[in-house]
């Protein structure tokens, strides 16, 4: 949120965030796309004035947070939440977290049971937890369900297709190097960003038969260079769009489209998924941990 009185219309914000979510009109700064942004804080980093503040959600846009205290304890005593899943992507503020919570368990009286704290997710919250339990000398676990540390800045939550075959091992859910798809048929899902950057880039390697899937009937919150690469992409033959398409089904050899035109088979040997990420809110919710949606507010 820009508080229109402190703005001076500098454009600092505008020039720092990489998704194009601000801009100036009237001479201050305006948030004209709040889909595109993702909260990651570079605007409230380079206002000069202090005109910014990090909020969760629009006043069309709601987001479930999980009701916590200020020491970032939930409604079920003894369990805290912190970081991504407490809706801080911010690095920095959900290393703060996990340091806060920390501090504020160590105070309470130590029970006989085998480990004081139980940290779930080596993200960074939950790394900032640990080193804390270290340093107050807490009996401590922590535990990751992937092979490697990081949490959601390596492996963001990935909402899945749920259609057969998505748990193929062609199904990924970014795009590392395009080389490794060299004369392959590619399916890219999605349509934001991230979905056309990866679609763009396949299609400049040699031999390489690219369909880009989205379920929208247009591309609304992408950047403009995007834009204009898809579209000569697309004119040169190099990429086919799929708009207003959906997929049915992964199969060895083929993906099935659900398309305005009916179904559609296409020959297929991988499939990036570029649709975004779904937090893990059902689980707390089935302890009893309350969730409030919030409008615009901190």
């Amino acid at each position: 949120m820009v508080d229109p009185v402190r703005c001076l219309g500098s454009s600092a914000c505008v020039t720092a965030c990489p998704e194009d979510a601000l801009g100036i009109v009237g001479g201050k700064a305006v948030l004209v796309n709040a889909a595109a942004c993702i909260g990651h804080g570079a605007c409230y980093t380079a206002c000069p004035v202090d005109a910014i503040k990090l909020v969760f959600g629009t006043e069309k846009r709601g987001i479930d947070i999980p009701a916590v205290t200020p020491e970032f304890e939930s409604n079920v005593p003894g369990i805290f939440i912190a970081g991504e899943l407490g809706g801080m992507g911010l690095i920095r503020k959900a290393a703060e977290q996990g340091r806060r919570a920390i501090d504020s368990l160590r105070k309470r009286k130590r029970g006989t049971q085998e480990y004081d704290v139980v940290i779930v997710g080596c993200g960074p919250a939950g790394l900032s937890a640990g080193l804390s339990a270290i340093e107050h000398k807490l009996r401590y676990k922590l535990i990751e369900q992937e092979a490697s540390l990081g949490g959601a800045v390596f492996h963001y939550p990935r909402n899945k297709l749920d259609v057969p075959g998505q748990e193929s091992a062609k199904v990924v859910y970014r795009l590392i190097d395009p080389n490794q798809y060299d004369g392959q048929a590619v399916l890219v899902v999605g349509g934001g960003d991230s979905a056309l950057e990866a679609a763009i880039a396949l299609a400049e390697r040699p031999g390489t038969d690219v369909t880009l899937s989205y379920r929208s009937a247009a591309f609304a919150r992408v950047k403009q260079k995007n834009r204009l690469a898809l579209d000569a992409a697309q004119r040169t033959g190099r990429i086919r769009v799929e708009l207003e398409s959906t997929v049915q089904e992964i199969g060895p050899a083929a993906v099935k489209l659900l398309t305005q035109r009916g179904p559609v088979a296409l020959r297929n040997e991988a499939v990036i998924v570029c649709v975004g990420g779904q937090l893990p809110t059902p689980l707390p919710q089935s302890i009893g941990i309350a969730f409030d949606t919030k409008y615009g507010t901190q």
